[in-house]
This record gives structure tokens, C-alpha cells and sequence, in this order.
């Protein structure tokens, strides 16, 4: 019997900024955030390959090595949270690379 392997050889990550006009995100959470999370999740991994995908509606100020995914501007309206369950949706596994799993993590 061939064993099946369980875990990915790297590790990918998904995290969400979006600036919706007038939210408290608008001013609380800005690209360094992202940009620190990424540094934080490479070290505490211990793993250079481990990678950083944000998806957003403004990539203005992030790091060249997190991958952005283009977070649609009638999801990033949606009142409150709601935009984070984009991330379970047909349309978000269309725009991701095929077979990659990702962990979420919340700023």
C-alpha cells in the first residue's frame, strides 16, 4: 500500500486586508502588518519556503515576495466580516493554484 503524504512540502498562509471607506479597518490594519506577518510566519516556521498569500483590493506597500490575490470589489463592500467568507468560495479556489492548501490567519 503507497502511503499518502499529509503534509504540503511548504506551508501556505492566507491573510485578508481590505479597505472598505469609513470602516475602523481603514485605519487599524495597513500593509506593514502584512508585511510583518510574513516575516513573523518565516521565522516562527522555521521554514524559508513557508509562503504568504493576502488577498486584497489595494497590494499598494506590500512585500514583492506575498502573492496577492485580488479580493473583488463587490465582496470587499460587504458589511462587517462578511469578506472573509469569500475565502471558502468556488470563486476564490478558482484563483488560487490547483491542489494548494492554505491556512488562515487573522491580523
Amino acid at each position: 500500500m503507497k502511503s499518502q503524504k499529509l503534509a504540503p512540502d511548504v506551508l501556505n498562509f492566507v491573510c485578508m486586508l481590505w479597505r472598505k471607506e469609513g470602516s475602523s479597518s481603514e485605519k487599524t490594519y495597513t500593509a506593514q502588518h502584512v508585511n510583518t506577518l510574513e516575516i513573523m510566519l518565516k521565522r516562527e516556521t522555521k521554514q524559508s519556503e513557508a509562503k504568504l498569500w493576502c488577498v486584497t483590493d489595494d497590494d499598494t506597500g506590500l512585500s514583492p515576495t506575498i502573492n496577492t490575490i485580488e479580493l473583488p470589489p463587490s465582496v470587499a463592500l460587504l458589511p462587517g466580516q462578511y469578506p472573509k467568507l469569500w475565502l471558502t468560495s468556488y470563486d476564490f479556489a478558482k484563483r488560487v493554484p490547483p491542489g494548494e492548501q492554505f491556512l488562515f490567519t487573522d491580523l
